[in-house]
């Protein structure tokens, strides 16, 4: 593989939590990393932190 101008990122997860990440990893055909970026992307969009909510008057 070639390099990457990603940074790393240290994760501590739960034995149960790395077992399940395995099995969806192999049945979907997607690398951990690929669904893990997957999930951060999704929480950032959910909560928004990087876009200035507006005031409900």
């Amino acid at each position: 593989m070639g390099r990457t101008l990603r940074k790393q990122v240290a994760l501590y997860l739960d034995d149960v939590h790395i077992v399940l990440l395995d099995k969806l990893a192999k049945s979907t055909g997607r690398t951990k990393q690929d669904l893990l970026r997957e999930a951060v992307n999704s929480l950032l969009v959910e909560y928004r932190p990087f876009v200035e909510r507006k005031r409900k008057s």
